[in-house]
């Protein structure tokens, strides 16, 4: 920017001098018009004078006036060639701005992305530091479950059935919606093979392909959506390698953000209902803190998940009640004084 900036200076001082030029030629051009009308003087005087002294005097003024016109032949040709070097450099200076300020165009976009990615960051971090002060997200449990699943209804509708597999994949393995939103139906019938009674489905988490197991809650909560199962296949016009979540227009997987939200807007009822702040990733939550209450191995839990970390899987889980401590430690070596008494 700075090397056309000077460009300008520069062009506009070349400016300067070819105007100065042009008045030196127009003063030029004046002083021989005087000259000329000395000559006309002179001319006069030899036509009094005697006839012996007329020949030496008009060759005088005919050398005289031969050296005004070459004279002014060059002042002429010195001017024309300042006009149009001045058109020239004009024409120039025109297209040296034009262009600087397209350049001045981009740099204004440039920065008008940059403010708009920097507010985008700021929006972000506001949302984040919101998201961080709400209350803790409640866990989805079998009684949640179960007044989702009474709000859908039986109704048999390729969306009624969807959701209501959807909500029992979302329960029974503990995955994220975007994990659910790829699954084909092929990995759906898996969990009702009677073959492989405890592995659910596999999914790509990352680099990594995660395998759910179904626990007997599992097994028993999936049960009752065979039927959902065979009408979306059907709907699907039984292609194995389909979509759940395909687009009736052009069979295109609908949005995880469009789920997400068709979703969240079922659990408003229950913050109202249990007194707590419910989302999608309640189902989650849910899952691992049934899965360590009935286990009390957070490493399963960890393998499970596929968390690389045990400090992740601990995050999710809450606070047993004293109610729950109480009942979970009467447990405690139950088993070691039945058998003493057999």
């Amino acid at each position: 920017m700075q090397y056309y900036i000077q460009r300008i200076v520069r062009n506009s001082t070349e400016l300067e001098a070819y105007k100065k030029d042009t008045v030196e030629a127009n003063a030029l051009q004046i002083e021989e018009q005087v000259n000329l009308a000395k000559v006309h003087a002179r001319v006069e005087a030899i036509r009094i004078a005697p006839e012996e002294a007329r020949v030496e005097l008009l060759d005088q003024l005919f050398t005289e006036a031969q050296t005004i016109k070459n004279g002014l032949e060059i002042v002429n040709r010195n001017v024309i060639v300042g006009f149009t070097e001045l058109i020239k450099n004009n024409t120039s200076l025109q297209e040296k701005v034009d262009f600087m300020k397209a350049e001045l165009a981009k740099v204004n976009e440039e920065v008008a992305v940059v403010k708009a990615e920097r507010l985008a960051r700021e929006a972000r971090k506001a949302k984040l530091a919101q998201k961080k002060e709400r209350e803790p997200r409640e866990p989805i449990k079998e009684e949640q479950y179960n007044n989702l699943l009474a709000t859908i209804g039986f109704e048999m509708t390729f969306e009624a059935a969807r959701m209501r597999i959807t909500l029992a994949l979302l329960f029974i393995t503990g995955f994220r919606i975007g994990e659910v939103r790829k699954l084909l139906l092929r990995d759906i019938k898996s969990i009702f093979d009677s073959q492989r009674p405890c592995v659910a489905l596999t999914t790509l988490k990352g680099k990594k392909y995660r395998t759910a197991h179904l626990s007997a809650l599992g097994k028993r909560k999936i049960k009752p959506r065979k039927e959902d199962f065979r009408f979306i296949l059907k709907h699907q016009k039984g292609d194995l390698d389909t979509h759940m979540f395909g687009n009736k227009k052009d069979h295109s997987r609908v949005t995880r953000e469009y789920i997400t939200k068709e979703i969240n807007k079922m659990l408003k009822p229950l913050r109202t209902i249990y007194n707590g702040y419910y989302t999608s990733h309640s189902f989650r939550s849910g899952f691992i803190q049934y899965l360590w209450e009935e286990t009390g191995d957070i490493e399963l839990v960890r393998q499970e998940l596929c968390h690389a970390k045990s400090d992740t899987t601990k995050d999710y889980i809450k606070d047993l009640s004293d109610r729950e401590l109480s009942a979970r430690i009467s447990r405690v070596g139950l088993e070691e004084e039945e058998d003493e008494i057999d």
